[in-house]
């Protein structure tokens, strides 16, 4: 046998050697975790969707997902992609998207939510059992592709059956070419029931408001100069489309 027959066989069984290593590996550990791109594609092949311009990747803490917002025919398309983490059973690594929910978009609709980063605390207390702090943080992500429009207010007012009224306001800077994102969070004690608020609203999460509620807002566009240059009136609770007033 030649020195290069040799070398022939002596890579072929390199090479077998890595592949049965590999092989070992996923098995042992589970499938490697796809990129975030790859991830997403999937997942958009999953809702039947096409392929979406990636326009942001919100990070936001939760240490179990995070966010894509996608663009496509002049929509929005929020997705949460499952990080890379071990299952503590099994110790495998679980593939980005095995457990991907909550898929939104803004068709019909002035705008979409993405889904809540979730922080979990437990609070120590002298002599009892404590209780538990859960801190969701999620964005509302509200079409406007008007490039004068630097910074936007946000108004929502509701009106009960019972005749009371709550309102809320946000504001935001422009960070995309496409929307405005407003940041809102919730917080939960263990040890207190859920009361409906604004993220009932325009989540919508739950709790949800009395039945019979109507809740409508106004968004305010301001250029460069801090002067109103355009609004829009929409109505978010029954969710429904809603059209572009200008200032």
């Amino acid at each position: 046998m030649s020195r290069k027959t040799r070398r022939i066989i002596l890579s072929i069984a390199l090479f077998a050697v890595f592949i049965a290593l590999l092989w070992f590996a996923r098995l042992v550990r589970g499938p490697l975790p796809l990129t975030e791109e790859k991830a997403l594609r999937r997942l958009e092949r999953q809702y039947l969707m096409p392929p979406g311009e990636i326009v942001e990747i919100i990070d936001d803490g939760d240490l179990n997902y995070i966010g894509v917002v996608t663009r496509s025919g002049g929509e929005l398309h929020t997705y949460f992609l499952r990080n890379p983490i071990k299952d503590v059973d099994t110790g495998k690594r679980s593939r980005l998207t095995k457990y991907a929910g909550l898929y939104r978009d803004s068709a019909g609709l002035p705008g979409c939510v993405t889904f809540p980063a979730t922080v979990h605390e437990y609070v120590f207390v002298p002599y009892g059992e404590g209780y538990s702090v859960t801190e969701n943080r999620y964005c509302y992500l509200l079409k406007q592709e008007d490039g004068r429009a630097v910074r936007a207010e946000l108004r929502v007012h509701a009106e009960i059956p019972d005749g009371t009224e709550r309102s809320w306001t946000l504001n935001a800077e422009r960070t995309n070419p496409y929307y405005f994102k407003f940041a809102l969070t919730r917080t939960h004690y263990s040890n207190m029931d859920y009361e409906w608020d604004l993220n009932s609203l325009i989540g919508p999460f739950y709790p949800f408001p009395p039945e019979g509620t109507v809740a409508v807002a106004e968004a305010r566009f301001y250029d460069a100069e801090d002067d109103l240059i355009d609004t829009m009136f929409f109505t978010v609770w029954p969710e429904q489309g809603g059209e572009e007033n200008g200032a």
